[in-house]
């Protein structure tokens, strides 16, 4: 009803659809793709989930059915993921910037609701040289696990990922992208001039201006000092937050 389809929801839901959805449950809808970036887009997706914020990803597959071979789609919930141990560099969508290493970029486990098989399930993200219609090579969704054999009442497959949609809280207003955009003006700023030399890496992740407050109070800084920053410090329903 929502989503304003005239079908059942077992014929399933379009993007577009979904989005609509969301817009009469109070949220906006916050979209990205792989494109000819795959880890900034893994890193967007890091972001959402440190943000809190749910990401659905929508797949599709092609398989063999008794008249030929027909596509499928299909729409899974990202509700966590698994750090990974390693550093991968995002580079930069600008000609001319350098890229910018982030730990979240390489990100190869998500943990997902799946009305298939159910909530937290094991998937694996990995890249693959298969060229999709844009011109660009594919992310790919395993539903399963490599490093063992899986259950026997689960196949395991895998699924082309062609985008995520991510519901936001409608005051925040600033979509992903942008907060990434910042995120590499900072980075040059910190390794080009004032750290140069430090081998740094980076995070990005939105945050309520309260849940912020609460968290500068755990840095141990001197206790009147805190009392006037608290006081005097203002800031927005949610902002933007940038570490390394």
């Amino acid at each position: 009803y929502a989503a304003n389809s005239p079908f059942p929801a077992s014929h399933g839901l379009d993007e577009s659809q979904m989005a609509i959805a969301l817009a009469r449950l109070g949220y906006s809808a916050d979209r990205f793709t792989p494109a000819d970036n795959r880890p900034l887009f893994r890193a967007m997706l890091v972001a959402c989930l440190e943000s809190q914020l749910p990401v659905v990803l929508t797949i599709v597959r092609t398989r063999a059915s008794p008249t030929g071979f027909v596509t499928e789609g299909h729409a899974v919930t990202v509700t966590g993921f698994s750090a990974h141990a390693g550093i991968a560099e995002v580079p930069a969508p600008v000609q001319g910037m350098p890229p910018v290493k982030m730990r979240s970029s390489g990100v190869e486990v998500v943990y997902v609701h799946d009305d298939n098989l159910g909530s937290h399930a094991h998937y694996e993200v990995f890249d693959v040289d298969d060229v999709g219609s844009d011109c660009n090579k594919l992310l790919k969704l395993r539903r399963g696990r490599s490093d063992r054999a899986p259950p026997a009442w689960w196949h395991v497959d895998e699924w082309t990922v062609l985008s995520a949609l991510v519901p936001k809280p409608e005051k925040l207003r600033l979509p992903i992208e942008s907060l990434f955009s910042n995120l590499r003006w900072v980075t040059q700023l910190l390794c080009d001039v004032l750290f140069p030399g430090l081998d740094l890496n980076f995070s990005a992740r939105f945050c309520s201006g309260v849940d912020y407050k609460r968290m500068v109070r755990s840095w141990g800084l001197d206790r009147e000092s805190m009392r006037g920053f608290q006081e005097q410090l203002m800031l927005p329903r949610f902002i933007g937050v940038l570490s390394e």
